[in-house]
């Protein structure tokens, strides 16, 4: 009898032991977003209980207000690459439009699609933003089907059509019109150098947008990570002025070469593209823009 009761009570001990560790790991699991027994299920395949996959981060469309994933985005100010989701977060001249708001807004009607200024792209969706959504995004972002493909074939028609006006070109030119997507991309290229817009990386040739850091002495590629000084173009320098760091590094023929330029180069004073200055003195510029 004695040996019952003390098998009964070793085993109600038990059980009161596994009741404690249960009640005190279910907090713990919850807070894991795990149930219990479940926590091998949590591991991959692998069996290493680590995620091979990490979630795209959301933003809201400002077309349908759905949280998008970031990669379905566009944004108005240039490619969404180049920006960390909390630099959009911050930015109230960035507006995000998903791709499917894209094909639908560019397919709305090609006859009366408003095109941004100059006719590098569109309007953005947002009334009062002065920022376009890019030829460039537009060409990348609507490759989905043939239907994609008219629209694009759709508005460079309408864009060839804004440029020759511009440009006075008759329509019977076939040469002309033959390179005219060129000039569509040259010209787009103008008009995103207003006030320093663009700035070239001197490595890798890749343009950067600069509208939003004009400011800025230096610029940093975001293709190959050169960081280059704005004013004499050669590498940053820190706080050493640029003839400082030019006679240090033997890149002083590079900067005299830089002066030179700017003795013998202007720049229009709308777009700021340079030009070689008239040799008889003649400062007359007559924009076609």
């Amino acid at each position: 009898m004695m040996n019952f009761n003390c098998l009964f009570i070793l085993a109600f001990a038990a059980l009161v032991v596994l009741i404690q560790q249960n009640v005190a790991k279910k907090p713990l699991l919850k807070l894991l977003g795990l149930s219990a027994g479940s926590s091998s299920k949590s591991k991959d395949a692998s069996g290493d209980g680590t995620s091979n996959e990490e979630e795209c981060p959301k933003m809201a469309c400002n077309v349908c207000f759905d949280d998008i994933e970031i990669d379905q985005l566009c944004f108005c100010d240039g490619d969404q690459s180049t920006k960390t989701v909390n630099e959009r977060k911050d930015d109230e001249k960035s507006h995000a439009i998903c791709i499917e708001c894209l094909r639908r807004y560019t397919k709305a009607a090609y006859s009366t699609m408003p095109f941004a200024d100059g006719g590098i792209g569109l309007s953005c969706v947002e009334p009062n933003c002065q920022n376009p959504i890019g030829w460039d995004t537009l060409k990348k972002r609507l490759t989905g089907d043939s239907k994609d493909k008219k629209t694009i074939k759709s508005i460079n028609g309408r864009m060839e059509e804004k440029f020759m006006k511009l440009l006075h070109i008759d329509s019977k030119d076939k040469k002309t019109i033959k390179s005219i997507n060129g000039l569509i991309e040259y010209s787009a290229l103008l008009i995103f150098a207003k006030s320093r817009c663009i700035e070239r990386c001197p490595k890798c040739d890749y343009a950067v947008d600069m509208r939003m850091k004009q400011q800025e002495k230096h610029m940093k590629c975001p293709s190959c990570n050169y960081e280059m000084c704005r004013e004499c173009e050669i590498e940053k320098h820190g706080n050493l002025s640029c003839l400082e760091f030019a006679k240090r590094h033997n890149r002083l023929e590079h900067l005299m070469q830089k002066h030179l330029d700017d003795v013998a180069i202007d720049k229009c004073p709308k777009c700021h593209l340079k030009f070689i200055k008239d040799a008889r003195g003649c400062n007359y510029v007559n924009h076609f823009f």
